[in-house]
């Protein structure tokens, strides 16, 4: 299901520039139905390039654009997500070891998710 997690951030970015999927998909050479086939999950892992013209378009960042590239690959709770877009404090390498833990019930909420790369940290040395 990485698609999902990958699609809603998607959006969030798009959503963040006042972006309707049309514009954003003229403006980056993207077909807009499979902008919204990527945003609602029914694709998956777009081509390099797409992610690139996306991420160039939306105009992310380099931060924004990594974390656009790991969920490519993971599903990821949107709880972690916003914590690791709200805390620049949190490398992408602990977002991405936070991403690849399983659980048997997930971190509550992103106080959970604070204390999950507090513990990472720790490991970390």
């Amino acid at each position: 299901m990485p698609a999902i997690a990958f699609g809603k951030f998607l959006e969030r970015l798009r959503g963040e520039r006042n972006m309707s999927l049309r514009e954003l998909g003229t403006l980056a050479d993207v077909d807009h139905a499979y902008i919204h086939r990527l945003e609602t999950g029914v694709k998956e892992a777009p081509s390099e390039e797409i992610l690139q013209k996306l991420i160039r378009v939306l105009k992310a960042g380099e931060r924004k654009g990594k974390i656009l590239r790991i969920l490519v690959a993971k599903s990821v709770d949107s709880d972690l997500i916003d914590l690791v877009i709200e805390e620049d404090g949190i490398s992408l390498d602990l977002f991405e070891a936070a991403a690849q833990l399983s659980f048997r019930g997930k971190p509550s909420g992103k106080d959970g998710w604070r204390q999950v790369i507090k513990q990472l940290k720790e490991i970390a040395g």
